[in-house]
Order: structure tokens, then sequence, then C-alpha cells
């Protein structure tokens, strides 16, 4: 098994001069000792306007400078953004390459999407994620020499040499970076490594590695690059110390409030720039969102990632000692995660203790993946490129029976009064009006209507709605479009359950759906990760 390391540069308030400075020293310092140890790669993810919570807006000057302080250790980049207005192709191919000629070979270019609206927001960016699009660009940019050109999400690309050209042929590694069980599947798909950054217990994350190991030896498995990168890294929190409770003196708080500031920009959190502190918020919420100190206690038992204890919730990961730290990895290797991608997230001189003694007494007894691996996976990758790519037909409509069966001229005409109605009235006046057959109908007719197939990433399926004290709904998806209609789904992939009133209120966008869930005014039953993508497939 790999172990690798991510950097995030994360700096709570209150901040003084030199700070930021003094966090760069001391992640260069970690990675140069990364690196002496025998770390396998370090991950440095490219965040923009997340105060607090990541300072790596540059990630490629960073691991520049890491590639002048180590020798071996593989230098990812671990999400650069690929999307019209924030991350183009030539950009992003140009930085990929430059880094590996300086680093003798040692890149590996995890890309993605922004997944939180300070992001998008902060570069003005419209209009649909390209970041398949955009690796296949970058993949060819990087191999073709000229680039051919190609029409783009980007506007008409001309023929060009990306220079410089880089060491690893016919490209460096290239990887998904994401959170959902939806992106492994993506990755395999599209023949990338999937960099899963967020914990996961090892049996839930058994059924991504199935689902990564079905889709690429599937007919669906269409590399966008001239290599594929199979392979799944995950990410878990770790701290170890030969006395548990010391590991988690020093380890849990930070661990933590990353956490928290990773929830607060992608969904809950009401972010003022320069104003808000993230740290003060942590303090006062983390109880409430899964985050509670007093649930994670040293008993020796074996560990979870995440832990109930004391009446409430509360992540916890790898933090413990050598032998507990040792257990865990051993199960993620049993169900064939090939890389543990380590948030070391402490005060500097602990972070540096615990990498030496994970490198000393955890990693030479952790065993290798059971499960297919990068080796047993050959055969799938060599029929994955050696397979024709069909052309898509994007002007082919969709099915008339998938059409939304309310008419569009009505959803638009009714669409401000809605809006100004759920803004102003109450729950009941809500499940007054809306309540009825003839209200429910145009409310589901508009939810179909907004479905966006080309953010919808393949999925198909049913969405039950299960309304308090009313008759159920279903929004059914297929290749080309949504349709909904009363009644229930034999098999639905998720079931949301809620009233009629806080259903307006998400629809229109005047309530948070992961307040809602916090709030307990919505239930969530089948796969979180359809659950995740919906805000996506259905923007309001």
């Amino acid at each position: 098994m790999r172990f690798s390391l991510l950097l995030e540069l994360s700096l709570p308030r209150p901040w003084e001069a030199g700070d930021e400075q003094r966090r760069v020293a001391e992640a260069l310092e970690q990675a140069a000792l990364a690196d002496r140890l025998g770390y396998d790669r370090v991950w440095v993810v490219e965040r923009h306007f997340l105060e607090e919570a990541s300072h790596t807006a540059a990630a490629a000057t960073l691991l520049g400078a890491i590639s002048q302080r180590t020798t071996t250790i593989r230098l990812g980049f671990g999400d650069l953004t690929l999307a019209p207005g924030s991350g183009h192709p030539a950009r992003t191919a140009a930085s990929a390459a430059m880094l590996d000629v300086l680093s003798g070979g040692r890149v590996d270019l995890a890309v993605g999407a922004p997944d939180t609206a300070t992001e998008r927001d902060g570069f003005g960016r419209r209009g649909p994620d390209a970041w398949a699009e955009g690796a296949g660009l970058v993949a060819r940019m990087l191999e073709e020499l000229p680039f051919a050109g190609a029409e783009s999400a980007w506007g008409p690309l001309p023929s060009r040499t990306v220079v410089p050209r880089p060491v690893q042929r016919p490209h460096p590694p290239l990887w998904l970076a994401g959170r959902r069980r939806q992106d492994v599947r993506l990755a395999a798909r599209h023949g990338l490594g999937a960099l899963v950054l967020r914990p996961g217990e090892p049996e839930e994350v058994a059924g991504w590695v199935r689902d990564y190991e079905d889709e690429l030896a599937s007919e669906r498995c269409l590399p966008v690059g001239r290599a594929v990168t199979p392979a799944i890294a995950v990410l878990v929190p770790m701290h170890v110390h030969a006395d548990e409770a010391e590991a988690i003196q020093r380890g849990l708080d930070a661990a933590h409030l990353r956490a928290y500031a990773e929830g607060h920009y992608a969904s809950f959190g009401e972010h003022r720039p320069g104003v808000t502190s993230l740290a003060e918020e942590f303090r006062a919420r983390r109880d409430d969102v899964g985050l509670a100190r007093a649930a994670v206690q040293a008993g020796g038992e074996p560990l979870r990632v995440r832990v109930l204890g004391a009446g409430r919730s509360a992540l916890r990961g790898a933090i413990g000692t050598p032998a507990q730290v040792v257990e865990l990895a051993g199960r993620y290797a049993q169900v064939g995660v090939d890389e543990l991608v380590l948030s070391v997230t402490a005060r500097h001189e602990h972070v540096v203790e615990t990498l030496e003694l994970f490198a000393r007494e955890v990693r030479p007894q952790v065993p290798s993946p059971v499960a297919a691996g990068e080796s047993g996976r050959r055969d799938a990758v060599e029929r994955a490129l050696a397979r024709p790519r069909p052309t898509p037909d994007a002007d082919s409509p969709p099915p008339a029976a998938m059409r939304p069966r309310i008419p569009r001229a009505v959803v638009r005409r009714a669409e401000p009064a809605l809006r100004a109605f759920v803004a102003r009235a109450g729950d009941r006046r809500l499940e007054q009006v809306l309540g009825s057959p003839r209200a429910l109908r145009l409310l589901f007719g508009e939810l179909a209507a907004r479905f966006a197939p080309d953010r919808a990433e393949g999925f198909t399926g049913d969405l039950q709605f299960e309304l308090h004290g009313r008759r159920p709904w279903v929004v059914s998806i297929g290749p080309g479009g949504a349709r909904a209609w009363p009644g229930t789904a034999a098999q639905p992939a998720l079931t949301l359950v809620l009233g009629v009133a806080d259903l307006a209120r998400v629809a229109t966008g005047e309530l948070d759906p992961v307040r809602a869930i916090l709030d307990g005014r919505l239930d969530l039953r089948g796969d979180f990760g359809v659950a995740m993508q919906l805000g996506e497939m259905f923007p309001r």
C-alpha cells in the first residue's frame, strides 16, 4: 500500500504578520521530511478564497519549491480546476509539464471542478463544468506534438505546441479528485485514478472499490487520455502517538476544524469574506454538525472513521496508537485501497513527530492491498485503451416519454410568483396552497424541467419524494431528460422525506438542503452520492 501526505495549508484566525510565511515554510519542511522517510506522494490541493481552510491558491508554485527540496517522492496536483472561466486546459497542461521537468518526471495531475460557491463565484464563472472534456484536452496537449486543435467549452482551440514537454510519456498519470461515490465511478469510466478527498469507513470504501473495478472493466470505460491510472486513493485524518490519549489531544481538534471548514464552504456556512472567523464558529457549533469532541475517548478499541459517544457523533479517522492505525490501514488494504492520503493537521513539531513514528512503526506492518490492485486491472486497461470512442449525438432530443409533462410556458409564467410567495409565506400557508394536486404537479414539473442532463454524469434512476400527509411523487431520470409523476417507484435510487413547505423552500432556494438535514426537516434514504449530486442535476 502507498501512503501520501496531503498539504492544504490551513491557517485558523487570528492571523499575525508572518503567519503565512511560517505556514508555507512548515509545509516545505514536512514535504522534505516525507521524502526522506519514504512516503510515496505529496498532494497539494489548489483552492481559492477559502480563508482559514486552505491557503494553497498557487499549487504549482508550492510544488515547484517542493520539487527542489526532494528527490524521490511523487508530486501531485491535488485538485486543479478545469472549467471555463477558472481553469484553462492549456495553462493546466503547461503547469504540469513544467513541474514534470523540474522534478525529473514525478508529477501526478488530479483534476476536478470547483465544488464551492465561494470559488465558482470568485472567478465569475458561469455555465456547466467541463472537467472530463478538459482532462482529455490536457492529455492531448501533453502527448501531441503539436496539439492538433479542437472545438471546446473554452471556445476554438487552435493547433499549438504546449511547451515545455513533460518527461513522462505519453503524459503524467491523470486522476479525478472528488468526494462522492459517483465520482469514483466517473473516474474509472474516464480511465482516471480516483482521488477521494473525504474519509470513509473501510467497509464503505469496499463498495467504492467494487464500483471502480466494475466500471473499469465495462464497455462504459472510455479513457480521456492515452494511458489509464487504475488506482484508488482515499483521504483519512491521521495522527499517531504511543499514547492514545495524547494522539487525540494533539490531532483531533485540528482534524475536526478541517472537516468543519470544508462543510462551511461547501454547504451550510454563510461566509462573509474578511469577517467570518471559522475557528470561533467551529468552537460554537462543532457538536451540531457531527464533530463533538466528547464523542472521542481513549479506550484502546479498533479505530472507526466516525464514532458515536456521549450521545453525539464525531469524525476520528486514523488518530491513535501505532497498533490501532496499523489495524485500520490493514482494513483499507483488505478492501483493495491502493493509497491512503494522510491529512495530518496539528502543530508543526507534532506533525514531524507523527510522520516519523508512522514511517517507523506503522508503514512496515501494513499489508499490500488484497483486491485486484493495479497489476490485476491490466487486462481491463488494455481493453479500455483499445476501445473505439463513439461520437456523441449532442443534438438528439430526449425521448418524448421523458419530457416534462408541464409546458415550459406555464412554468416560466408561474416561477416569479411562486418564488415571491414562498419567500413570504409561513409553513401552514404553504401547505394549504402548494399541497393541492395541481400545485404539486406544477412544482414537480418545474423540477423535472430544470433537469440538466449534461450535469448528471450518466446517472439514471428514480428519485422518490415522500411528502408528509400527501401523495408521494417520483422524478424519473433517463438518458436525456426527466419527468415527474405521482406514485411510488419500485426501486428508487434515493428517497427524500419532507413536508410540502420545506420542499417548496428547497426548490426555490429559500432553504439550504444541508441545513434542512441538520435541522431534521429533511430525511434521506438510499445513495448519498446521488443526494450530493442533486444540486448540479437540478439548477434552481
